[in-house]
């Protein structure tokens, strides 16, 4: 629990700067997101065009390896939930240059979590996570960093990946008012699912379908 107040108040703290201190409490206090549930089948994926310039390099991360790469973060809330991740058997995908984290995109399986029910936004998203199934979650790419087909070319590589590791599906979601995450999602091939509503009061969610 302690953990988790400390991933909030530093998110708290993130969003004051970039949004203003009013917009952060009123975002805290009620928020309602239209979510895009998206599969994608890993057997017909294509390559995507590499940006140009120097790539950065890509870790997949989990409790046995995190420390030995001595990474930076630039927001203190993604380097906060590393470690309660890792407990909840949760991995994640670094994209790094010059020891600086630059994104990071986190993912689940039957055989990592630790947990019965592996992630909540299964039970949200109706999802029966097989075996061969993988969900990833929450994809950060630093503002900086953005453009030039870098999150594409990420999120691609980190799919061929899974795909080489011997999952067969993988699920995830958007927010339907993220134009670049849709335009994102549809290059890769992602099928979009019914999209649900996601309400949260402080630190209470709720989720339905649209109707």
């Amino acid at each position: 629990m302690i953990s988790l107040l400390r991933i909030k108040y530093f998110q708290f703290i993130e969003q004051c700067q970039q949004e203003g201190f009013m917009t952060a409490c009123l975002s805290n206090l009620y928020h309602c997101e239209e979510t895009v549930p998206v599969v994608r089948a890993l057997s017909t994926l294509r390559p995507v065009k590499e940006p140009n310039g120097d790539l950065p390099m890509i870790y997949d991360l989990g409790p046995e390896n995190f420390r030995s790469y001595d990474l930076r973060y630039s927001l203190r809330s993604r380097r906060e939930q590393v470690e309660h991740r890792f407990r909840l058997g949760y991995r994640s995908f670094a994209m790094v240059r010059d020891g600086m984290t630059i994104g990071d995109l986190w993912y689940v399986t039957r055989a990592t979590s630790h947990a019965p029910q592996h992630h909540p936004h299964l039970q949200w998203f109706e999802i029966d996570l097989g075996p061969d199934d993988v969900y990833m979650f929450d994809m950060h790419v630093d503002p900086n960093e953005r453009g030039n087909s870098l999150t594409t070319w990420f999120l691609s590589s980190v799919l061929f990946t899974l795909h080489q590791n011997g999952y067969d599906k993988a699920y995830g979601y958007f927010d339907a008012k993220n134009v670049p995450a849709l335009w994102v999602h549809r290059l890769i091939g992602y099928k979009e699912k019914p999209h649900i509503m996601i309400r949260r009061y402080g630190l209470y969610k709720t989720a339905h379908a649209k109707e």
